[in-house]
C-alpha cells in the first residue's frame, strides 16, 4: 500500500473540492457540464489532485486490484470502442474521459490504506450538509432579498442550478449519514454534523418534491435497514432524527407557501408529462439501429431528425420534446448512441457485481449499497452525471466504499511506469490550464450574452474555445448571418445559411435555425425558405 504524499494529494483534492470549490456561489448562464461554473471551479481542484495520487502510487511500481477493478476496467474499454467511430467527438471525448478518471478513483482509493472509507463517506456527507444549508439560505433569505435567479419556481436549487439534481445530493448525504451512525466516526467528523443531515435535509426535500429523491430515499433507506440491522440500536436515533426532520419539512412546506409561488402541485408530480413519449422514442431509435448504435455524440441531432422522419413517415404530429440532449434514463443514452452491445456490456457488469456481492454473502454490505441508490436512481430519470460532475466522482466513491476490501486486493506488476508518471503529472498540469482557461472562456462568454448591443467583438477575448464550443459556434453563426443581412451581401448569405445548415446537422437549434429561414427570406429563396419551413414545423411542431 501507498503511503503519503499521495495520500495527502488525495485528501487536499477530496477536502478541497467536496467541501470548498464545488459550493462557489456563481450566477452563470444556464445549461450543464462546464457551462455551469461549479463543475468547472470542482473539476479544477479535483482533477489535478487525482492525477498527482496517481502519479505518487506509481512509484512503486505495483498496483493492487481486485476482480471489481478487472470489471471496470473491461468495461470502460469497451464503452471507449465506439469512440473511434464517434459522429461528434467533440461532445463524446469528455464522457469517456471522464469514465477513466471514475476508473482512476476508485483505483487510487484502493492504494491508500490510510484512506478509509470512514473518511470518503463523511466528506461527502459534510458536502451535501453545505449543499442543505445553502438551499435553506435560497428559501428563507435570499428569495425575500431577489438575490438569487430561481426560475419559474421558487424552489431551492443549491449551487446546481436544478432542483432534482440538489435533490439526489441530499439524500445521497442524508443515507451516508446514516451508514455513517452505525461506525466510529467520532474522530473525522462530529456528531452534530452527522445528525444534522437527518434533521435538516428532509425539510429540502419537501420543498423540492423530487419524484427520483424519494424514491431514492425509499429503497436507500430499505437498504439501510437491512444492512445496518446489527448496529440498530444506533440507527434508532438516527432515524427518529428522519421523522422529526420530516415533520419539520412539512411545516417548512406550508410556511414556505405563504410568501413564495407555492410548492409543486400535485397534477405536476403525478404526470409524467412529455418524459414517456421520450423513452418510447429513445427504444424507437434503439430498434432501428441496435447494433452499433446512432454514435457517439450524436443523441441531440438523431433525436431530433428521427422525429421528424417519424412524424412525416405517420403522418401526424407525435407528441415529444423538440430539443433534447438526453433521453434522461442512462441505459436508454448509452443504447442509443452506441447500440445494443454497449448498453449489454453495461448490464453483465452490473450483473457481475451483484454475483460477487451475493458470493461474498455480507448482508451487511447492503448498506454501502443504500448510498449509492439516490444518484443510481435518478439517473434513471434525469442525467445528473453531465449536469453535475461532483455527482458522478461521489457515485464512484460511494461504489468503491460499497465493493472495495482491502484484505482481498492482490498486486500486479505494471509495465512502463515511467511514462505512466510522465502521463499523470503532465496531464496534472494539463487540467489545471485547462479548467482555468473554461473558466476564462465562461466569464467571457457570460458577458457577451449579458451585453446589450450583442457585441460580438466580445468573443474574441476567448482563450479556450473547446470549453464552450458549441455555444461559441452558434453565437458566431448566428452573427455572422445577421450581419450578412444587414449589408444585402447575397453571397455571404448564402455561405453563412450554408455553414449553419452544416452546423445544425449535428446541433439542431430552434433560434439559428429561424435565423437561417430569415436569411433566405432576405435574399428572395423563396423555395429554399418554403423547404426550411415544413422542416421546422415538424421539428418543433409547438412553435411554428
Amino acid at each position: 500500500m501507498v503511503t503519503s504524499p499521495g495520500k495527502s494529494w488525495m485528501l487536499i483534492g477530496l477536502y478541497a473540492s467536496l467541501l470548498f470549490f464545488m459550493h462557489l456561489p456563481s450566477s452563470n448562464f444556464g445549461g450543464q457540464a462546464l457551462a455551469l461554473y461549479f463543475n468547472i471551479f470542482y473539476s479544477a481542484a479535483f482533477v489535478p489532485c487525482l492525477l498527482i495520487g496517481f502519479y505518487y502510487v506509481l512509484k512503486s511500481k505495483t498496483i493492487a486490484y481486485n476482480d471489481y477493478i478487472v470489471g471496470l476496467v473491461i468495461v470502460c474499454s469497451a464503452l471507449t470502442i465506439p469512440l473511434f467511430y464517434a459522429v461528434n467527438l467533440g461532445d463524446s471525448l469528455p464522457r469517456v474521459i471522464f469514465i477513466w478518471l471514475g476508473l482512476l478513483l476508485y483505483v487510487v482509493l484502493s492504494q491508500y490504506s490510510t484512506i478509509t472509507k470512514v473518511h470518503v463517506v463523511a466528506i461527502v456527507v459534510a458536502s451535501s450538509l453545505i449543499q442543505v444549508l445553502h438551499g435553506h439560505l435560497q428559501v428563507w433569505v435570499l428569495y425575500h432579498l431577489d438575490f438569487l435567479v430561481f426560475g419559474e419556481s421558487s424552489r431551492p436549487v443549491g449551487v446546481f442550478q436544478q432542483v432534482n439534481v440538489l435533490a439526489s445530493y441530499v439524500v445521497t448525504g442524508i443515507v451516508c449519514s446514516g451508514w455513517l451512525a452505525t461506525r466510529n466516526y467520532e474522530s473525522i467528523i462530529p456528531k452534530y454534523v452527522v445528525y444534522s443531515l437527518p434533521l435538516l435535509g428532509p425539510s429540502i426535500l419537501m420543498l423540492v418534491l423530487s419524484r427520483s429523491a424519494f424514491i431514492g430515499l425509499v429503497i436507500g433507506l430499505l437498504l439501510l435497514a437491512i444492512g445496518g440491522w446489527k448496529s440498530r440500536s444506533k440507527l434508532k436515533a438516527w432515524f427518529a432524527c428522519l421523522i422529526l426532520g420530516f415533520a419539520v419539512g412539512f411545516g417548512a412546506l406550508f410556511v414556505s407557501a405563504q410568501f413564495t409561488d407555492g410548492p409543486r402541485t400535485v397534477d405536476s408530480i403525478v404526470s409524467g408529462g412529455i418524459r414517456p413519449y421520450d423513452y418510447a422514442h429513445a427504444v424507437h431509435m434503439i430498434k432501428e439501429k441496435p447494433v452499433l448504435g446512432w454514435g457517439y455524440g450524436s443523441f441531440r441531432s438523431s433525436f431530433v431528425y428521427s422525429y421528424v422522419d417519424r412524424r412525416i413517415e405517420e403522418g401526424r404530429i407525435i407528441p415529444g420534446s423538440h430539443s433534447l440532449s438526453h433521453p434522461h434514463n442512462e441505459f436508454l443514452y448509452w443504447a442509443v448512441e452506441g447500440g445494443v452491445p454497449v448498453l449489454g456490456v453495461i448490464l453483465a457488469f452490473i450483473a457481475a457485481v451483484l454475483y460477487l456481492n451475493y458470493r461474498d454473502q455480507r448482508i451487511e454490505s447492503l448498506a454501502g449499497w443504500a448510498m449509492m441508490v439516490p444518484i443510481a436512481v435518478h439517473s434513471m430519470f434525469e442525467y445528473p452525471f453531465y449536469h453535475s460532475f461532483p455527482h458522478w466522482f461521489v457515485f464512484v466513491a460511494l461504489f468503491w466504499v460499497a465493493t472495495c476490501d482491502r484484505s482481498q486486493l492482490k498486486t500486479v506488476a505494471l509495465p512502463h511506469v515511467e511514462v505512466w508518471r510522465a502521463v499523470a503529472l503532465s496531464g496534472s498540469l494539463v487540467a489545471v490550464l485547462y479548467f482555468s482557461t473554461a473558466y476564462h472562456t465562461a466569464i467571457v462568454y457570460r458577458n457577451y450574452l449579458q451585453d446589450p448591443d450583442g457585441n460580438i467583438g466580445i468573443l474574441s477575448g476567448v482563450i479556450n474555445p473547446f470549453a464552450l464550443t458549441d455555444r461559441l459556434n452558434l453565437s458566431f453563426l448566428g452573427a455572422d448571418l445577421v450581419n450578412a443581412m444587414n449589408l444585402g451581401d447575397k453571397s455571404s448569405v448564402i455561405f453563412y445559411a450554408e455553414k449553419a445548415e452544416e452546423f445544425m446537422s449535428n446541433h439542431p437549434n430552434e433560434k439559428l435555425f429561424y435565423i437561417v429561414v430569415e436569411a433566405y427570406n432576405s435574399i428572395g429563396e423563396e423555395e429554399k425558405v418554403e423547404q426550411l419551413s415544413r422542416l421546422a414545423r415538424l421539428m418543433y411542431p409547438r412553435n411554428y
